[in-house]
């Protein structure tokens, strides 16, 4: 159990004020302008250690702007005990530190219920909160790098990450009961263990993933995954244990690094996962591409197509690729002379109209409803004006109006 610090570094080992500082900088300054042979220093820094409310902070008393990192806590201590609040800035000798870190093994195996990381944190270090027995955690947008066994076996069922972090360490959410999470764009590399022994039935992977690296997401759950087209390493083992797997969607091409199907297969041993890709990244000559029936030992099939039947009407329609148990959007309503479009229905007898909600799994064809136009009248009709009475033949009306014509002449005359 780590153990607060009981008082700060003592102040007789810090300068007697900032200006001291200040003035002792000038005069360097000043010897180094005269030609004196000084030897510059890279940096000052004057560290101090102190404790507030059970947790303890590290920073240095030249440039608080630096921020202070958190060392320790103590529970006992603690207003809080047990359910830890880090603050968002801390004031020590009239100075105000902005808390940025969450020092290696600071708060580890204190018997943490719960935690509130602020959004000034920028790094949690390593086994930061590990051993603990946090539920849940939400990682701050604030936050970019994920040390090695931070949050490890905790027994946490969510955890919301950060849309900043770039690199999730090393066992860093390992022997959790997480049952799913979203990585986000901003992550580049998932280190080794980095979720293994969870109970993930889904998980996200956000389109910035490089790397995968080895055992990262072993004895799971999960019985589908997705390939970002952004990920080019697959190490060993990566999904190995997931006793469910069935599918596995790839968006882009084929990575450069994987391990075939075995023992220590990246997508696990079992032969009877099916990979499932884009015929765009397909390549017969099995150079660098997927290949069907089989790839890497893996079984493998391009994505389904579906297809659009007029029925000899209309101008064609491509077909579409879907991406395995994704949705695709309905085409443009095709048009027909002498006909009205009714529909895209999924058999030739028309009696089942498509679901464009339903993901497709397998090669599908539509068939395009039509209903033919009924002959237009001949007659012309008047403009709407209140009335829709059709309008007489204009051979009769001439007709009508020259007889009138010829009537009241004659009255005239």
């Amino acid at each position: 159990m780590n153990s607060a610090a009981s008082s700060p570094v003592p102040m007789a080992h810090r300068p007697a004020n900032r200006m001291g500082r200040i003035a002792a900088v000038l005069v360097a300054s000043a010897l180094v302008a005269a030609g004196s042979a000084i030897t510059a220093t890279p940096a000052y820094a004057f560290p101090v250690l102190f404790t507030q409310d059970g947790m303890t902070f590290s920073g240095d008393d030249f440039d608080p702007d630096a921020g202070a990192t958190v060392t320790a806590y103590n529970p006992t201590a603690a207003s809080g005990g047990t359910d830890a609040v880090i603050p968002s800035s801390v004031t020590f000798a009239g100075e105000t530190y902005p808390v940025v870190a969450i020092g290696n093994t600071a708060m580890r195996d204190e018997g943490l219920t719960s935690v509130v990381i602020p959004s000034s944190v920028k790094v949690i270090g390593n086994s930061a909160f590990e051993a603990n027995h946090l539920d849940s955690a939400v990682i701050p947008n604030s936050v970019t790098s994920i040390g090695n066994s931070a949050f490890n076996y905790n027994g946490m069922t969510t955890v919301t990450i950060g849309n900043s972090v770039e690199t999730i360490g090393e066992y860093a959410f390992e022997g959790n009961d997480l049952e799913t999470v979203v990585i986000p764009d901003s992550v580049t590399t998932i280190q080794r263990y980095a979720f293994s022994d969870n109970s993930l039935t889904s998980v996200t992977l956000g389109a910035s993933v490089v790397d995968i690296k080895q055992y990262a997401f072993y004895e799971n759950q999960l019985t589908t995954v997705t390939i970002p087209a952004s990920v080019t390493d697959i190490e060993r083992r990566v999904f190995a244990d997931n006793g469910s797997l069935a599918d596995v969607v790839f968006l882009g091409a084929a990575p450069a690094a994987f391990v075939a199907a075995g023992s220590d297969g990246s997508l696990g041993g079992s032969p009877s996962i099916v990979v499932h890709y884009s015929s765009v990244f397909a390549d017969p000559a099995a150079a660098a591409g997927f290949t069907t029936p089989t790839w890497q030992g893996y079984n493998a099939v391009p994505n389904p197509v579906v297809t659009f039947d007029l029925s000899g009407r209309g101008a064609a329609i491509a077909p579409k690729e879907a991406v395995f148990r994704t949705v695709i959007a309905a085409p443009a309503e095709p048009t027909a002379s002498g006909y009205t479009f009714s529909g895209w229905y999924t058999d030739a007898a028309l009696s089942t109209l498509a679901d464009f909600s339903t993901p497709i799994t397998a090669n599908t064809a539509l068939f395009a409803g039509w209903a033919a136009v009924a002959a237009a009248d001949t007659e012309p009709m008047l403009a709407e004006t209140g009335s829709s009475a059709p309008l007489l033949p204009i051979g009769v009306l001439s007709a009508l109006l020259l007889a009138a014509g010829i009537v009241l002449r004659r009255r005239t005359a």
